[in-house]
């Protein structure tokens, strides 16, 4: 009975044994993702802090300036994005105004041109010469 009992001791410190293994290895891994996981956002904030002008060293300054400075940059494009509608809808009406007008002047000159050959055909018929041929 007591080999028997020696027996159950050392396969329960053996399992004992593995169970720390395995727990220590868990436990070694679950380190090593988050030691990788603060690399990532370390190097994140690196990133951010070289961005944003003006910036602090500490990881808070630097995250709060980033918030600061995208809401800024947020609305600039607004303002920009309004400001070139704006002009936008200037030019478009300016086009317009002038296409109207090169129409209407394009119109006017078509009519000079219709004027000038009823004169001419008009002067032909009454016998009248061009001035500056040579004859009268």
């Amino acid at each position: 009975m007591l080999n028997q009992a020696n027996g159950g001791i050392k396969q329960q410190q053996a399992h004992t044994a593995v169970s720390t293994d395995w727990q220590r290895q868990r436990k070694d891994c679950h380190k090593e993702v988050e030691r990788r996981r603060r690399e990532t956002i370390s190097n994140g904030i690196e990133k951010l802090a070289k961005l944003i002008p003006h910036c602090d060293k500490s990881k808070g300054a630097i995250l709060a300036k980033a918030a600061e400075y995208i809401q800024e940059l947020k609305e600039n494009e607004h303002a920009n994005f309004e400001k070139w509608t704006v002009e936008k809808l200037t030019a478009e009406q300016t086009i317009a105004e002038l296409s109207h007008s090169n129409e209407t002047l394009k119109n006017r000159l078509e009519q000079a041109y219709r004027e000038a050959e009823l004169w001419k055909r008009t002067c032909q018929q009454a016998g009248i010469k061009r001035a500056g041929t040579g004859a009268q």
